[in-house]
């Protein structure tokens, strides 16, 4: 759930969790360009974005970035053009994935900050 709150409330959940079974299709939700896929490693040397395992990012128009996390195979890359409904990767279990029920881990932020995916997800698809 967007907002929720976990490990007795010192880390707050970013995007929402989308049941999908191990191995599945995971689509990128509107057209864009992968910024960033697979782990990575910043500059420190420390994982960014560690708990999502195997990610993927995408840029889109107007200053939004979609995330997909705890991929079991990234098939997008760097620099890649992609459209609405394009496979990135797999789904899986890379990375923090908790719980028992298989996710894909799906964020959106707007000018770097997050926001709520099912909010975000509502206006663009009725175009409003």
């Amino acid at each position: 759930m967007y907002g929720k709150t976990r490990n007795g409330g010192k880390k707050v959940h970013r995007g929402i969790d989308l049941y999908r079974p191990h191995g599945l299709p995971v689509w990128c939700f509107m057209d864009g360009e992968v910024i960033r896929a697979g782990e990575q490693i910043g500059s420190s040397g420390i994982r960014e974005d560690a708990g999502y395992g195997l990610r993927i990012y995408v840029k889109h128009k107007d200053n939004v970035q979609t995330v997909y996390g705890h991929l079991g195979r990234c098939f997008a890359t760097v620099g890649e053009e992609v459209r609405g409904r394009h496979v990135l990767g797999l789904s899986g279990d890379t990375g923090n994935a908790t719980g028992e029920i298989d996710h894909v881990h799906f964020e959106v932020r707007v000018n770097g900050r997050p926001v709520n995916p099912i909010l975000f997800a509502r206006k663009v698809l009725t175009n409003g």
